[in-house]
């Protein structure tokens, strides 16, 4: 089953591509034998392409997956692929590839026999029979429309759509009257024991295949618009077929405008609203005689700023999204967010070990929010609820002493203590240009991780860090060596209970260098590296102090929380989950304003009042 391609990969729709153009190529070419064009080398090696191109595609069918519309999935199991195309499409492909087939070497063996005088009749028929047969191949349109399809799906642009829907009536348009040329000029040439034929009376019959092709198409245009030329039918079938052209002429012409006419019109009230508004412009501007100058300056203006302010479209505004099957939702949920979330380490570190909770973080905590210039995100002592993550745009932040730092795309994300603590704001941040952010509701979060010791494990490093370095924590905090190294640890605690490695999915190009570096250092595994081991091979050449700097401190931190752990005892919980309530009485720390709250939980430390003179800071209390 790894040789199963999905339906909508590049390779898939290149090759559905070459399909569609070879199709076109038959539907073209085919009806244009009925002016017996000479045979070239250039039209035989199509024949020979389109002919094995669609005998390849019988094997290459049972190898590509299907959607399951109901459930909104793609089955890639070859057993129901195969079961699949053979009630379907396997009939007529292996009816259609025979029938082709036979007449390739029908061909050849026509053309390998005896054409003299004898045989010129005979030789001459069986050529136009074959002409004839292979128009069977003009079959295949009805799997054209599937392709297009597929391929129009790739296409999000509602502009682009509207003008490939026109791009495809003029093309029908086009092929109608090009079949009916080709249809008209094959009943022309069809008795030729007869003199009233319309290719004799106008004598094109000698004429050049180019004047003949274009005389009988400006003959078939003219039937389907108000125009005339000199060619008419000679006799009853020349003029049965004109009457029938005529009639449908009417229909398909007054059916073509009006398609047009509409999609002219969507592709029109797509800008309605702008259009409306600089037609108020133009107005104003005309009726109190502003310059030239100005009123060309304005513009420029105004649409550069319309530009700017064009807001993405949300998830809550599209309500036929709950249509969606639930399976789906998820996989459009996670395809969403996963590139924004995915830029902090902690959450690449969700993404590739809890594939579970993280569909359900992006389907239920998750949600899009757009600024325009000058409007808040946040304000000062506000409870911070919410992670925040920056697709697009500048914000600038600001604190009480009039401190700013401008926060734009290079740092991704804001407030995470607030998944980990009960956070006040310290400052301002608002919007300096149009933003898009991915807003991280924490109560969600935190009740759908709770129950995992590898989360409690980043969490509980997130709050001792800041136990140590209470002013160090601000609503723009970002410590990527930090917060690298507790994502490390909690994917070493995940490779542990698994007892196998685990590859980050490619979220943070970032995290996954540096986690892979620690695993090179450290012989592949972090958890299976030892200190005493290490050493003990080393002392000999100068001890463990000649270890690689950052693997030292990481060395460090570990023996530092191994001591600690020592120390609590048996006060600590073993138990996972980020709500747990944990004494740690024995061991007062100290704090920047005061005594540590000992009953607050890890994901309920509540900033405390700044220090008289001091810079607004959060003052973390203690707890587990």
């Amino acid at each position: 089953s790894y040789l199963v391609l999905p339906p909508h990969c590049g390779r898939r729709l290149v090759y559905e591509f070459l399909g569609l153009l070879l199709i076109c190529y038959d539907l073209v070419w085919l009806p244009v034998e009925a002016f017996d064009p000479e045979s070239s080398a250039f039209v035989d090696t199509m024949s020979w392409i389109t002919s094995i191109y669609w005998l390849l595609d019988i094997p290459a069918s049972f190898l590509v997956g299907y959607a399951v519309l109901e459930e909104g999935t793609v089955e890639m199991r070859l057993t129901k692929i195969a079961r699949r195309y053979l009630r379907t499409w396997f009939i007529f492909d292996l009816i259609i590839v025979g029938l082709d087939w036979g007449l390739q070497i029908w061909t050849l063996l026509l053309y390998q026999q005896d054409t003299g005088a004898d045989a010129g009749v005979a030789f001459f028929r069986m050529a136009k029979t074959i002409r004839l047969l292979r128009f069977l191949r003009l079959l295949r349109l009805l799997k054209a429309r599937g392709r297009i399809n597929d391929l129009v799906e790739q296409i999000q642009s509602e502009a682009s759509l509207i003008l490939i829907g026109i791009l495809k009536m003029l093309i029908f348009i086009v092929l109608v009257n090009h079949l009916v040329a080709c249809v008209w000029y094959a009943i022309g040439n069809f008795d030729q024991n007869r003199q009233d034929r319309w290719i004799v009376e106008f004598k094109v019959d000698v004429k050049n295949l180019l004047y003949r092709y274009s005389t009988a198409l400006h003959w078939s245009i003219t039937q389907f618009t108000p125009a005339s030329m000199e060619v008419f039918p000679q006799n009853e079938y020349e003029r049965l077929f004109t009457v029938c052209i005529i009639l449908s002429g009417m229909l398909i012409f007054s059916s073509f405008v009006s398609a047009i006419t509409n999609a002219m019109n969507q592709l029109r009230n797509l800008n309605s609203w702008r259009n409306e508004q600089e037609s108020l412009l133009r107005r104003y501007l005309r009726e109190n005689v502003v310059t030239p100058s100005l009123t060309a300056r304005i513009h420029n203006c105004l649409n550069k700023a319309m530009q700017q302010s064009r807001r993405r479209v949300h998830e809550d505004e599209i309500n036929i999204l709950q249509l969606l099957p639930l399976s789906l939702k998820f996989e459009l949920s996670n395809e969403i967010y996963a590139p924004a979330l995915g830029k902090h380490p902690f959450f690449t570190f969700c993404h590739s070990c809890l594939p579970s909770e993280s569909r359900k973080i992006y389907s239920n905590a998750v949600a899009q929010k757009s600024l325009v210039i000058s409007q808040e995100l946040i304000t000062t002592a506000e409870a911070g609820t919410h992670m925040y993550f920056l697709v697009s745009g500048t914000l600038v932040y600001s604190r009480d002493d009039d401190e700013q730092s401008a926060v734009t795309t290079s740092q991704p994300w804001l407030v995470e203590a607030a998944l980990w603590l009960k956070w006040q704001h310290l400052g301002t941040a608002s919007s300096s240009s149009q933003c898009e952010l991915v807003s991280l509701d924490a109560l969600k979060v935190q009740d759908v991780l709770k129950e995992e010791a590898t989360v409690r494990t980043y969490a509980k490093k997130f709050w001792r860090h800041f136990q140590e370095e209470p002013t160090s924590l601000s609503d723009i905090w970002i410590d990527e060596e930090h917060v690298y190294t507790w994502a490390a640890s909690a994917m070493s605690q995940a490779e542990e209970i698994l007892g196998t490695v685990i590859q980050p999915e490619p979220l943070s190009p970032n995290f996954t260098r540096f986690l892979n570096g620690l695993r090179r250092m450290s012989n592949g595994m972090l958890h299976r590296f030892s200190v005493v081991s290490y050493a003990s091979q080393n002392s000999g050449r100068g001890g463990p102090g000649k270890l690689p700097p950052q693997l030292q401190e990481l060395v460090d931190r570990m023996q530092l929380a191994r001591r600690e752990q020592e120390a609590q005892g048996d006060g600590e919980s073993s138990s996972s989950g980020l709500d747990d309530s944990d004494s740690d009485e024995g061991q007062p720390q100290p704090g920047p304003t005061g005594p540590m709250n000992r009953t607050a939980s890890i994901c309920q430390v509540v900033p405390g009042q700044p220090a008289p003179e001091a810079q607004p800071s959060a003052s973390l209390m203690s707890g587990k």
